[in-house]
Protein backbone atom coordinates (compact mmCIF):
# COMPACT_ATOMS: atom_id res chain seq x y z
CA UNK A 1 0.00 0.00 0.00
CA UNK A 2 2.55 2.23 0.82
CA UNK A 3 4.02 1.65 -2.43
CA UNK A 4 1.11 2.62 -4.24
CA UNK A 5 0.77 5.60 -2.44
CA UNK A 6 4.59 6.69 -3.06
CA UNK A 7 4.29 6.19 -6.86
CA UNK A 8 0.91 7.40 -7.13
CA UNK A 9 1.94 10.85 -6.82
CA UNK A 10 4.69 10.66 -9.59
CA UNK A 11 3.76 12.79 -12.47
CA UNK A 12 5.46 11.68 -15.76
CA UNK A 13 7.05 14.47 -17.74
CA UNK A 14 7.39 14.60 -21.04
CA UNK A 15 10.67 13.27 -22.10
CA UNK A 16 11.11 15.31 -25.03
CA UNK A 17 11.77 18.44 -23.42
CA UNK A 18 13.50 16.79 -20.11
CA UNK A 19 15.39 13.54 -20.83
CA UNK A 20 18.36 15.19 -21.80
CA UNK A 21 21.37 12.62 -20.94
CA UNK A 22 19.94 9.11 -19.65
CA UNK A 23 19.13 8.56 -23.32
CA UNK A 24 18.96 5.33 -25.33
CA UNK A 25 18.74 1.44 -24.11
CA UNK A 26 21.61 1.42 -21.28
CA UNK A 27 22.26 4.70 -19.89
CA UNK A 28 25.37 4.68 -17.45
CA UNK A 29 25.12 5.94 -14.24
CA UNK A 30 27.20 9.33 -14.80
CA UNK A 31 24.64 9.71 -17.10
CA UNK A 32 21.88 9.49 -14.58
CA UNK A 33 24.06 11.56 -12.17
CA UNK A 34 23.93 14.06 -14.86
CA UNK A 35 20.86 13.76 -15.55
CA UNK A 36 19.69 14.65 -12.09
CA UNK A 37 21.51 17.24 -11.93
CA UNK A 38 20.02 19.04 -14.82
CA UNK A 39 16.49 18.65 -13.47
CA UNK A 40 17.59 20.01 -10.26
CA UNK A 41 18.46 22.83 -11.93
CA UNK A 42 15.40 23.11 -13.54
CA UNK A 43 13.99 22.73 -10.44
CA UNK A 44 14.49 26.11 -9.34
CA UNK A 45 13.35 28.07 -12.45
CA UNK A 46 9.96 28.92 -12.93
CA UNK A 47 10.45 29.25 -17.02
CA UNK A 48 11.23 25.71 -16.22
CA UNK A 49 7.96 24.54 -16.13
CA UNK A 50 7.32 25.41 -19.86
CA UNK A 51 8.96 22.41 -20.56
CA UNK A 52 6.70 20.58 -19.11
CA UNK A 53 3.16 22.45 -19.24
CA UNK A 54 0.32 20.32 -21.01
CA UNK A 55 -1.99 21.47 -18.13
CA UNK A 56 -5.33 23.79 -18.22
CA UNK A 57 -2.59 26.97 -18.07
CA UNK A 58 0.68 27.76 -19.50
CA UNK A 59 3.37 30.47 -17.49
CA UNK A 60 2.97 34.05 -18.75
CA UNK A 61 5.98 35.27 -16.32
CA UNK A 62 6.86 34.78 -12.98
CA UNK A 63 8.69 37.53 -10.60
CA UNK A 64 10.33 36.08 -7.12
CA UNK A 65 8.35 37.72 -4.44
CA UNK A 66 5.93 39.67 -6.61
CA UNK A 67 3.96 37.46 -8.85
CA UNK A 68 2.75 34.10 -11.35
CA UNK A 69 1.07 35.26 -13.78
CA UNK A 70 -0.68 32.13 -15.83
CA UNK A 71 -3.09 32.10 -18.81
CA UNK A 72 -5.22 29.33 -20.66
CA UNK A 73 -3.56 26.95 -22.53
CA UNK A 74 -4.57 26.90 -26.12
CA UNK A 75 -3.48 23.51 -26.47
CA UNK A 76 -5.27 21.83 -23.81
CA UNK A 77 -7.48 18.95 -24.54
CA UNK A 78 -9.63 18.98 -21.19
CA UNK A 79 -12.08 21.48 -20.18
CA UNK A 80 -11.35 25.41 -21.14
CA UNK A 81 -10.65 28.06 -18.41
CA UNK A 82 -13.56 30.33 -18.14
CA UNK A 83 -11.11 32.99 -17.27
CA UNK A 84 -8.16 34.99 -19.25
CA UNK A 85 -5.78 34.96 -16.64
CA UNK A 86 -4.71 33.65 -13.13
CA UNK A 87 -2.19 35.98 -10.77
CA UNK A 88 -0.67 33.98 -8.07
CA UNK A 89 0.31 37.28 -5.71
CA UNK A 90 2.74 37.06 -2.75
CA UNK A 91 1.75 38.82 0.48
CA UNK A 92 4.06 40.12 3.23
CA UNK A 93 1.95 38.91 5.99
CA UNK A 94 -1.17 37.38 7.12
CA UNK A 95 -2.40 40.84 7.68
CA UNK A 96 -1.52 42.46 4.05
CA UNK A 97 -3.55 39.05 2.86
CA UNK A 98 -6.89 39.89 4.98
CA UNK A 99 -6.92 43.52 3.99
CA UNK A 100 -6.34 42.91 0.33
CA UNK A 101 -8.83 40.32 1.04
CA UNK A 102 -11.36 42.87 2.50
CA UNK A 103 -10.48 45.61 -0.37
CA UNK A 104 -11.26 43.17 -3.44
CA UNK A 105 -7.51 43.64 -4.52
CA UNK A 106 -7.34 39.48 -4.29
CA UNK A 107 -10.63 37.10 -4.71
CA UNK A 108 -9.06 34.14 -3.12
CA UNK A 109 -6.75 34.08 0.33
CA UNK A 110 -6.38 32.35 3.73
CA UNK A 111 -6.97 33.14 7.08
CA UNK A 112 -4.70 32.35 9.64
CA UNK A 113 -6.21 31.18 12.93
CA UNK A 114 -5.60 34.35 14.47
CA UNK A 115 -7.89 36.18 12.24
CA UNK A 116 -11.02 34.24 12.42
CA UNK A 117 -12.38 36.36 14.77
CA UNK A 118 -12.79 38.72 12.36
CA UNK A 119 -14.10 36.44 9.27
CA UNK A 120 -17.36 38.95 9.99
CA UNK A 121 -15.69 42.01 7.41
CA UNK A 122 -14.99 39.70 5.05
CA UNK A 123 -18.07 37.68 5.18
CA UNK A 124 -20.03 41.24 5.76
CA UNK A 125 -19.17 41.76 1.83
CA UNK A 126 -20.81 38.53 0.75
CA UNK A 127 -17.49 36.53 0.59
CA UNK A 128 -17.73 33.24 1.68
CA UNK A 129 -15.22 31.53 3.93
CA UNK A 130 -14.76 27.75 3.02
CA UNK A 131 -12.22 25.81 4.94
CA UNK A 132 -9.48 24.01 3.56
CA UNK A 133 -8.45 20.92 5.08
CA UNK A 134 -4.57 19.68 4.86
CA UNK A 135 -4.06 16.71 3.43
CA UNK A 136 -1.53 14.85 6.05
CA UNK A 137 -0.97 13.84 9.33
CA UNK A 138 -0.12 15.42 13.00
CA UNK A 139 0.49 13.91 16.15
CA UNK A 140 2.88 14.28 19.34
CA UNK A 141 4.96 11.57 19.93
CA UNK A 142 4.93 10.54 23.32
CA UNK A 143 7.97 8.32 24.59
CA UNK A 144 6.85 4.80 24.18
CA UNK A 145 9.65 2.94 23.22
CA UNK A 146 10.77 -0.05 24.43
CA UNK A 147 13.51 0.88 26.65
CA UNK A 148 12.42 3.54 28.30
CA UNK A 149 11.15 4.35 32.09
CA UNK A 150 7.78 5.82 31.36
CA UNK A 151 6.64 3.06 28.10
CA UNK A 152 5.13 0.79 30.57
CA UNK A 153 2.85 3.12 31.83
CA UNK A 154 1.64 3.22 28.04
CA UNK A 155 0.88 -0.54 27.93
CA UNK A 156 -2.59 0.28 29.98
CA UNK A 157 -5.70 0.92 27.96
CA UNK A 158 -7.28 3.12 30.91
CA UNK A 159 -3.83 5.58 30.40
CA UNK A 160 -3.99 6.30 27.08
CA UNK A 161 -7.79 6.77 26.84
CA UNK A 162 -7.29 9.17 29.37
CA UNK A 163 -4.62 11.03 27.93
CA UNK A 164 -7.42 11.19 24.55
CA UNK A 165 -10.55 12.60 26.45
CA UNK A 166 -8.40 14.79 28.38
CA UNK A 167 -7.70 16.72 25.52
CA UNK A 168 -11.24 19.08 25.13
CA UNK A 169 -11.47 18.99 21.45
CA UNK A 170 -15.11 20.49 21.28
CA UNK A 171 -13.83 23.57 22.90
CA UNK A 172 -10.57 23.80 21.08
CA UNK A 173 -12.59 23.49 17.41
CA UNK A 174 -14.87 26.25 19.25
CA UNK A 175 -12.07 28.64 20.60
CA UNK A 176 -9.40 28.43 18.70
CA UNK A 177 -10.79 27.57 15.17
CA UNK A 178 -14.30 28.86 15.45
CA UNK A 179 -16.12 26.17 14.62
CA UNK A 180 -14.04 25.36 11.60
CA UNK A 181 -12.95 21.92 12.57
CA UNK A 182 -14.31 18.45 13.68
CA UNK A 183 -13.72 16.73 16.73
CA UNK A 184 -12.35 13.62 16.19
CA UNK A 185 -11.62 10.28 18.85
CA UNK A 186 -11.37 7.85 16.40
CA UNK A 187 -9.26 6.81 13.52
CA UNK A 188 -11.71 7.82 10.77
CA UNK A 189 -14.16 10.47 11.17
CA UNK A 190 -14.99 10.81 7.65
CA UNK A 191 -13.44 14.60 7.67
CA UNK A 192 -10.04 15.77 8.56
CA UNK A 193 -10.19 17.01 12.38
CA UNK A 194 -8.45 20.81 11.76
CA UNK A 195 -8.91 22.79 8.87
CA UNK A 196 -6.04 25.33 7.49
CA UNK A 197 -7.85 28.56 6.69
Amino acid sequence: MFIYNGLIQLTPMPEAALNKYAQGPHPTVADWIKEANYLGALGGSPKAAEKASDGPFELVSATPNQNWVLKPNPDYGGHKAQIKKLEFVYEASSTSEFAALKTGQIDLGYLDPSQLGSKGELTALGDKLVPGYALGVSWIQMNMFSGSKYAAIFDHHYVREALALAMDQNAIVQDIYKGYGAPQYGADSGRPPFPIL
